[in-house]
């Protein structure tokens, strides 16, 4: 992904996440997943033209589970590794840790979503589309690709309708994560937020981390994770992507 490249400009169903995950994680070839998402896609989403909407939908997918990116791969091999033995309550957490990594628009979209939130018990995508505006710039493309965006959590059963048009309160808890997921959705949160270090307990309270509830052990962090201990100061631990080069 290229700085300021906004990528997650599609709606998509969580039946194909999930498609396209098991594809990757049966080590199907490429360009045979791309061939059977034209197949699954084709009934519900047009091509025409060269690049149509089915195959840009499909672009969307395939950078989450099967393009590699030196920056997230370690991330995305790790998923693969948990995806066939995961418990079904557990895939959302790995769709949902990739697209924040891979597509930091994606990021910004459900942290000003996590945000609202926290102040009042139902979101507008009227509110939503303002604050990413704000960040990403006064553009329909930002705007359309917000609403893609909301409109994909929703089928996600992360947010819930609320009887009004365009109004939505946040569904139960998916998942409550900890041990070596928790440590995989941190480190999914910093990359996706575009930085290396951060505080430990405000990394498990991230708004962007809504839809869960983390629990982390700084013990935990030197377990073997691409994650590292920089900094404990009382009860303010800071943690890091080992691979970053950090300044103590």
């Amino acid at each position: 992904m290229k700085p300021g490249e906004i990528g997650f400009d599609r709606r998509l169903r969580r039946e194909w996440l999930d498609f396209v995950a098991d594809c990757a994680a049966a080590h199907v070839a490429p360009d045979v997943i791309r061939a059977k998402l034209h197949d699954l896609l084709g009934p519900v989403v047009a091509e025409s033209g060269e690049r149509g909407a089915r195959s840009k939908t499909i672009t969307v997918l395939l950078r989450l589970w099967v393009v590699f990116d030196p920056r997230t791969d370690g991330l995305r091999l790790d998923a693969l590794r948990r995806l066939p033995t995961c418990a079904p309550g557990e895939r959302l957490t790995l769709h949902w840790g990739l697209a924040m990594a891979v597509y930091p628009f994606f990021a910004d979209v459900v942290s000003s979503i996590g945000r609202l939130l926290r102040l009042q018990p139902t979101v507008s995508l009227a509110e939503v589309v303002r604050r990413t505006k704000e960040k990403w710039g006064d553009r329909e493309r930002v705007a359309r690709s917000a609403r893609h965006v909301l409109q994909s959590i929703r089928d996600w059963a992360v947010l819930a309708e609320t009887g009004s048009a365009g109004v939505y309160q946040a569904a139960p808890p998916q998942a409550a994560l900890r041990g070596d997921l928790a440590l995989w959705m941190i480190e999914a949160v910093l990359q996706g937020s575009g930085t290396s270090i951060g505080s430990l307990r405000q990394l498990e309270r991230a708004p962007a981390l809504f839809p869960f509830t983390l629990t982390v052990r700084s013990a935990e962090i030197e377990r073997g994770s691409r994650l590292e201990l920089v900094r404990q100061a009382g009860d303010e631990d800071t943690v890091g992507l080992r691979t970053a080069q950090h300044t103590h």
